[in-house]
Formats: C-alpha cells, structure tokens, sequence
C-alpha cells in the first residue's frame, strides 16, 4: 500500500501533489530512475529511436499539469542529449504529434516484412519495397544475449551427454564421455557395481 508522504502520492507513472483542495499531477519515476534510454549509436532503426522520444513526450503531455509540461520536456531533451542525440533531433521527436488523417480500410490493407535493421543496407530494401506497397517493420539485430546460454539454465545436466566422473570404492577415479544422457550412464554403472556385489 502507498501512503501519502509530503502531500504526493505515486500511481503508476503519475505523481499526485495535493496542493490545499486541488490536485496537481506530474511524471512519477521511481528514486531508482536512471535516465538511461535507447543510445543514439545503437543498431536500431532511426523511426524507432525517434518513436521512443516521442512516446515520452506524449506521456508527459497526457499526464502533466499545464505548468508541469516544460518542466518535464526540458528533463526529456537533458536525458536524450546525455544519450548522444542533437539538439535538432531531439527537437523533432519532442515537437506534438500530427494526427494522421482516417485512411479507408482498403487503403489500409498493407503487406507487411520483418527485416532486421541494418544501418543502409535495409533502409534501401525497405523504399524498394515501400513502392511495391509493402511496408517495411524493422527489427533490432541479434543480440549477444540471444547467443549465450543462460546462467541458469533449468535442464537437469544429468539428462544430457557429457563427462562424468565416479569415485570407486579401491580409491581410484573413473572418468568417461558419453553421447547418451550422463544420468543413464551413472545408473548403469550403479547397476553393474551391484551385480559385482
């Protein structure tokens, strides 16, 4: 449960002031916040790292008081300067939104491709494809996380192949490979020493 602490309340993204009888509101972000958003260098297309300015200038519009807008824009353009963006891109993602005239449904029916975002190279597939009336989504490149196993793997490791090693009762130790799962083989080896018994 949230108590009220100085006044304020967090909900959500919204900060809720309680000034006398009125209520003010602004961007809430937890004391955690980092500021830390998509990097202007990244390998990602240059739409959606517009799109991401743009999302959180339309938050605060939505959720801040008149005299909070300004406020929180101009902490948006000091964040995304701190990320490597200019100040002429900053400018043209924060600028409102035009709304886009209703299209008929016709229209509006599309081919779609998915292709992962190359710097030049699928910028020219997707004009080519633009023509041809199929509209272009691109996807971020594979990332390094994408090729490493995870550091906690859930699978059991005695159900896979592997190396082994048992401690035998003489003081030796016996150790093989196998292409069957390692649990198989520890069971057999119980087996055969019990048989020996």
């Amino acid at each position: 449960m949230e108590t009220e602490v100085n006044n304020q309340l967090a909900f959500l993204d919204v900060l809720v002031k309680r000034n006398g009888d009125l209520l003010d509101h602004t961007v809430y972000r937890k004391p955690t916040h980092t500021d830390r958003y998509l990097q202007k260098l990244t390998n990602d297309h240059p739409s959606q790292k517009q799109g991401i300015i743009g999302t959180l200038a339309n938050r605060a519009r939505r959720i801040c008081a008149n005299e909070h807008i300004q406020e929180e824009l101009s902490h948006l353009n000091k964040a995304y300067l701190a990320s490597g963006y200019n100040d002429r891109e900053i400018k043209a993602a924060l600028a409102p939104r035009q709304r886009r005239p209703a299209v008929n449904e016709q229209e509006n029916i599309i081919n779609k491709a998915f292709l992962p975002y190359v710097s030049q190279v699928t910028d020219r597939i997707g004009k080519v494809l633009k023509k041809h009336n199929i509209k272009t989504i691109y996807k971020p490149t594979r990332k390094i996380r994408d090729c490493l196993r995870p550091a906690k793997d859930k699978r059991d490791p005695l159900s896979s192949a592997g190396i082994y090693r048992i401690p035998c009762s003489c003081c030796s130790v016996y150790i093989e490979t196998t292409k069957r799962s390692v649990g198989t083989r520890l069971t057999e080896h119980k087996n055969k020493e019990q048989t020996y018994l």
